[in-house]
């Protein structure tokens, strides 16, 4: 009788299809009376679907204030999981990736 566990996916193929159920709960959610994805995961896919753009284009489709998407953002940034970088265009713009 063998124990060998299937090969468990690689980390990347998670986060990739993780994202993708994302992006579709995302495209459904203004049909349910409830918010599905937190404010955090939003953030984490607008920036892993549209890499590369400026901090206000964000900021602008999330339903938070000011304050609560540069802490998200801030969160974000700590954990790793979004990188910010130097406009090459405009050296005050941030973007996200």
């Amino acid at each position: 009788m063998s124990t060998d566990a299937p090969d468990a996916p690689e980390l990347p193929a998670i986060q990739e299809a993780t994202l993708e159920l994302m992006a579709e709960l995302l495209e459904h959610e203004r049909d349910f009376p409830i918010k599905i994805l937190r404010n955090e995961a939003l953030l984490l896919l607008l920036v892993k679907r549209y890499p590369g753009n400026p901090v206000k284009y964000y900021m602008t489709r999330m339903p938070t204030s000011y304050r609560g998407f540069f802490n998200i953002m801030d969160y974000l940034l700590k954990t790793g999981l979004i990188e910010s970088y130097e406009s090459v265009n405009d050296k005050r713009q941030r973007l996200l990736k």
